[in-house]
């Protein structure tokens, strides 16, 4: 993907075609994120917005909030993210935009779960429980697997940060559910994870530990990088209950080393934890 998007820039430039040239940047933002390279996300996206400026296009500079707001959550700027996210629920779905670059009710869907898991991430639960519904509420509405999935895994996030354990296991089986159903490969090591991670809350710690192993692989074998540090650091601390403490000790230096690289903050702690536990 990075190849072509490459030769895009290169065409794109050299035919001076503003248009795709916004559009282009989006998708290296976006790229930028999903490999984990969250300085190029941000750098990509303030690319599109100064375009959006310079050609007046608000469509274009809503978008570049997303991936700006994306690129924020991954290295733990939640505080920023969550109004940025904010902003982009608010008015993704304005008739003004006309749908452009993917201005609609499902990225209302996904940018409601993220503000949701920022807000979660930053302890404001009643919050983020009042945006958890509106997420639902939208996905309802739109009734899309991608966005049953992101709902999905927005309300358990929240339900296993509150320890209401079985009602988050209910809703991550059913993310996982809808990925499988939907064929829907990139949100499956997000859903295995995090029902990985209810498992091991709920005392299932072995199975947990398997569908994390399988998340983290999963997600390596597409290049899939974003909140890797996260998946490694939840499956560390699995491996540490189960009392593989070698093993649990090497995914966590894992996690730290990427979360490092990455200058993810949330994901660094995480690992510094399970660093920790596995003594």
């Amino acid at each position: 993907m990075r190849t072509r998007l490459d030769e895009a820039q290169a065409l794109a430039e050299r035919l001076a075609d503003i248009g795709r040239l916004g559009q282009l940047y989006i998708f290296q933002s976006h790229h930028a994120c999903l490999a984990g390279d969250y300085r190029e996300t941000i750098a990509a996206a303030e690319r599109a917005s100064a375009l959006a400026d310079m050609q007046n296009d608000p469509a274009l500079k809503l978008r570049a909030v997303f991936e700006r707001a994306l690129g924020e959550f991954g290295k733990g700027a939640l505080v920023a993210s969550a109004a940025g996210m904010a902003q982009v629920a608010d008015r993704a779905e304005d008739p003004a935009h006309g749908g452009r670059f993917g201005l609609d009710a499902p990225l209302a869907v996904v940018a409601l779960g993220y503000q949701m898991r920022a807000l979660t991430d930053l302890g404001q639960f009643d919050v983020a429980e009042r945006i958890a519904e509106a997420c639902t509420a939208r996905a309802v509405q739109v009734s899309r697997p991608f966005t049953s999935i992101f709902a999905s895994v927005a309300e358990g996030y929240l339900l296993l940060h509150r320890g209401i354990t079985a009602e988050a296991l209910s809703r991550f089986s059913a993310a996982v559910a809808w990925c499988d159903r939907a064929e829907a490969d990139l949100m499956r090591p997000v859903a295995l994870s995090f029902l990985g991670a209810a498992e091991v809350a709920s005392g299932r710690a072995t199975a947990g530990s398997e569908r994390l192993e399988l998340a983290v692989k999963t997600a390596a074998e597409m290049g899939f990088m974003f909140q890797q540090p996260l998946r490694l650091a939840l499956l560390a601390e699995a491996l540490s209950v189960i009392g593989r403490t070698e093993e649990a000790s090497q995914r966590a230096d894992e996690s730290r080393a990427l979360a490092a690289s990455q200058g993810d903050e949330i994901s660094l702690l995480a690992a510094r934890r399970a660093t920790a536990r596995a003594g």
